[in-house]
């Protein structure tokens, strides 16, 4: 779970990609500090593909399920720097930061955004080592947050928030646009990026 606890998430927007953001009261945990922003906050379940024995079952049972982790991501803004604003991640049991992640300007942090018929996703991602972290928010007629953890080109660590907003998951309460420290990333084939890879599925 070491791994695991290093995603980072966020959707927003900078350079070509504008996203709305809403001035709103938070519902659940957060990990962000007073003094800093908050743009998300997301209960972090753990992403499960049940393996099911015959196939009555596979036609009838759900095809993944969330086991429960206790844990929660937050994305955070400190606006108090004197030369830009740097998003922060951190994820953790409530009161417990388990993992703290600082975009930089000499460090960013990478997001770009795909549609695929009536429903989308935005996506931010980072490299630590070998691995990658990506965190997507459905857009459209989707919803929820998902973080994905990725060594080279395989997962190792799937998780979803669910759909519900307000109960699962609250997002787009700051504006993450102008961030130096959040770049564009050039998407030149929609579905070959550096957080698309074999998939885990784990039971």
């Amino acid at each position: 779970m070491h791994v695991i606890v290093k995603a980072f998430v966020a959707l927003a927007s900078v350079a070509t990609y504008s996203v709305g953001y809403a001035s709103e009261e938070l519902r659940l945990p957060s990990h962000c500090k007073p003094g800093e922003s908050t743009y998300l906050n997301a209960h972090m379940p753990e992403l499960r593909y049940p393996q099911y024995e015959t196939e009555e079952e596979r036609k009838t049972k759900p095809g993944w399920v969330l086991k429960k982790t206790g844990k929660i991501l937050s994305l955070c803004v400190d606006r108090r720097s004197k030369h830009h604003d740097l998003p922060i991640y951190r994820f953790g049991a409530p009161g417990m930061i388990e993992f703290e992640k600082v975009a930089t300007k000499s460090s960013p942090f990478y997001i770009f955004e795909r549609f695929e018929s009536v429903s989308g996703n935005q996506v931010i991602f980072f490299a630590v080592g070998q691995h990658t972290y990506c965190v997507s928010e459905a857009t459209g007629q989707g919803s929820g947050i998902s973080l994905t953890v990725l060594k080279a080109g395989r997962e190792v660590a799937s998780f979803f928030s669910g759909n519900d907003r307000g109960i699962d998951y609250e997002a787009g309460l700051t504006d993450l646009s102008k961030i130096e420290a959040l770049q564009g990333y050039e998407l030149r084939k929609k579905f070959q990026t550096p957080c698309d890879g074999v998939r885990l599925m784990r039971p």
